[in-house]
């Protein structure tokens, strides 16, 4: 048997693909958790030359796996061997921002700074968050965004006087 170690990055799926070369018997290829438990593998039960690709390998990042190749007569060999992250098949489900709130003092020229509490249902970080602030000309009016203001801080220039 050949194995080859690796140390998962991202959460996602994955695909491992090589170019088989079987003889007589076959064998298998796939991965394994470091504990040995098998998560994904294809059987190979005759002679083939071909590439072969197990999708669908569902992992989580730090996650340890063995990426293996095993011929019970050793007849088996693999070129192009590739084990990488799916980024077809990428899970995401959005973000989330809650209590979301702003503090400071909305006249001309003082500070005002937007907080919120980033929750991602997927475990990702949080990466280069945009702000999008907005005005109206009246509190019930339509409110559009401000151009240019996409970071936490706002210092309100003298043409937004008199909106919201």
């Amino acid at each position: 048997m050949i194995a080859n170690q690796k140390k998962v990055l991202l959460t996602g799926n994955y695909k491992l693909s090589a170019l088989l070369h079987v003889e007589e018997v076959g064998g298998s290829f796939g991965v394994k958790r470091a504990d040995g438990t098998d998560i994904l593998s294809v059987s190979v039960t005759a002679s083939v030359y071909k590439q072969q690709v197990v999708p669908g390998i569902q992992l989580h990042a730090n996650d340890e796996v063995e990426i293996y190749l095993s011929s019970a007569n050793k007849r088996m060999e693999a070129d192009n061997f590739n084990f990488q992250f799916d980024f077809d098949d990428f899970p995401n489900t959005a973000p989330l921002a809650s209590n979301v709130s702003v503090s400071g003092n909305a006249w001309t020229e003082q500070k005002l700074v937007g907080s919120y509490t980033f929750t991602d249902p997927d475990g990702h970080k949080e990466g280069a968050t945009r702000f999008r602030w907005l005005n109206s000309d009246t509190r019930d009016g339509e409110y559009k965004p401000i151009d240019g203001q996409v970071n936490r801080t706002l210092v309100p220039e003298v043409e937004l006087e008199g909106t919201m």
